[in-house]
């Protein structure tokens, strides 16, 4: 059975279309009498709000007059979410569609399995069928998902626990947030937000799991083509560094800072192969640019150190 308390977040900006194919699934996919579904709009000006309070008027819907990024409409959505009794809450992207029967059910008899699991992610295909996410891994190098592009032949068929999973199809038990806070508003506007949300639920000693049942479709990529390709640069820099000055051991982040970080700032935005010769590097053609990029990144989060450092003490201290 499907609890009664089990709501959908979807946080939408211009993604008329997007959302349109997103709702129409839930709707295949409910009980409708058994899930709420909200839907927080980013001032959307592309005719969204109208379309969702005619076509689908058993969503709720939570107007932003700005664009305020994931984290923060997200949590707009938690918020409301966690008022009005959510026992589970399942963010969801707009560009993402239930594929499946009874998604939500089998999500959570997943988390009735094992009190301990906090968070669950299902496999996310992109739509020409191969693999977009079936797990995720994050360590002091580097984070990445596991299968991404590879054919869906059934090699990630198993339900295990992750390092992260995406916040395009992320399922967490109310109690969870209530423990660890909502979504970290500093990484606003998008990225890496979700893997430190993973990273603090397991930091409260709680479990992360994949499951490849269900499956969703992941039409990825609507939200990054708002934005300016450098802009998009500068949020993974600053937010990569985020992450891990927030998670990570002061020896690990040691070793980044003097060890990997100079070598990935070299080889990701200094140099690159000379097509010309069999071996041998060349300068980028916008190396110049890609220094100011990663300037800017280190500067933003050394700004913000106080309030990292006092959110590292916080969690830390409560690692379990």
């Amino acid at each position: 059975m499907v609890s009664d308390k089990t709501f959908i977040v979807i946080p939408n900006f211009n993604g008329r279309n997007c959302i349109k194919e997103c709702l129409v699934s839930v709707e295949k996919n409910g009980p409708r009498e058994q899930v709420e579904v909200v839907v927080v709009d980013d001032g959307s000006t592309d005719g969204s709000v109208l379309m969702i309070e005619t076509e689908f008027p058993w969503a709720k819907l939570v107007l932003n007059k700005d664009n305020l990024g994931f984290a923060e409409s997200s949590n707009k959505g938690i918020v409301y979410a966690l008022k009005h009794g959510a026992e589970y809450v399942l963010l969801l992207n707009n560009d993402v569609e239930m594929v499946k029967n009874q998604t939500i059910s089998k999500m959570i008899r997943i988390f009735e399995s094992d009190n301990k699991i906090g968070i669950l992610g299902c496999k996310l295909l992109f739509p020409n069928g191969t693999i977009n996410y079936a797990g995720g891994f994050a360590n002091i190098k580097c984070v990445g998902h596991y299968g991404y592009e590879e054919p869906d032949k059934g090699q990630y068929e198993k339900v295990r626990s992750v390092d992260y999973v995406m916040g395009a199809a992320l399922m967490i038990r109310s109690k969870v947030i209530r423990k660890i806070g909502l979504l970290d508003e500093g990484f606003s506007p998008l990225y890496f937000e979700e893997t430190d949300w993973c990273m603090r639920a397991r930091f409260g000693g709680y479990k992360v799991m994949y499951t490849p049942n269900p499956s969703m479709i992941h039409r990825c990529g609507f939200t990054t083509q708002t934005l300016r390709k450098n802009d998009v640069n500068f949020f993974i820099k600053k937010n990569w560094i985020r992450f891990w000055l927030l998670n990570f051991s002061v020896k690990d982040i040691l070793k980044r800072v003097f060890f990997y970080e100079p070598r990935e700032i070299i080889i990701s935005y200094i140099v690159e192969p000379d097509p010309t010769k069999s071996f041998g590097q060349r300068i980028r053609k916008n190396a110049a640019n890609n220094i100011i990029l990663v300037t800017k990144a280190w500067v933003s989060n050394l700004l913000n150190l106080a309030e990292i450092v006092k959110k590292r003490i916080e969690r830390f201290s409560q690692q379990l």
